[in-house]
This record gives C-alpha cells, sequence and structure tokens, in this order.
C-alpha cells in the first residue's frame, strides 16, 4: 500500500509510507497543530498499482489524535 497526505485541500500529495499488506496502520507524526490534512491510499501489486481512493479529512490539536 502507499499512504499518501497533504495539509489542506489543494496541492501535491506527498508519499507518507509505503507499507506491506501485514500492516494495519501508520503512525503520522509531526503534523502541526490546529491544520487540517488529507489522506489517501492506494495498493500496490503484481498487476500495479491501483487508482488512489478518495481523499479522507482529518484535523489536528493538541488535546485529539485524527
Amino acid at each position: 500500500y502507499i499512504v499518501e497526505y497533504r495539509p489542506g485541500s489543494t496541492g501535491a500529495f506527498a508519499t507518507l509510507s509505503t507499507q506491506t499488506a501485514e500492516t494495519r496502520s501508520v503512525t503520522v507524526v509531526g503534523l502541526s497543530d490546529g491544520t487540517a490534512y488529507e489522506f489517501r491510499v492506494a495498493a500496490v501489486n503484481a498487476a500495479g498499482q491501483s487508482a488512489f481512493t478518495a481523499a479522507v479529512s482529518g484535523s489536528t490539536s493538541a488535546t485529539t489524535t485524527p
């Protein structure tokens, strides 16, 4: 799997990580407090890469985890 993210809802996505099928979670560090982020995921196998999922939004705060 390829996990990408971007701050806000515009601009280019950056690759956060590439995970194996056995990995069920990704830890995100270095996010800015009060900033909204979008995340998306694509699968990769012998046939190639799938399309990315629709972007999912989340925001950070000092008291909650997205």
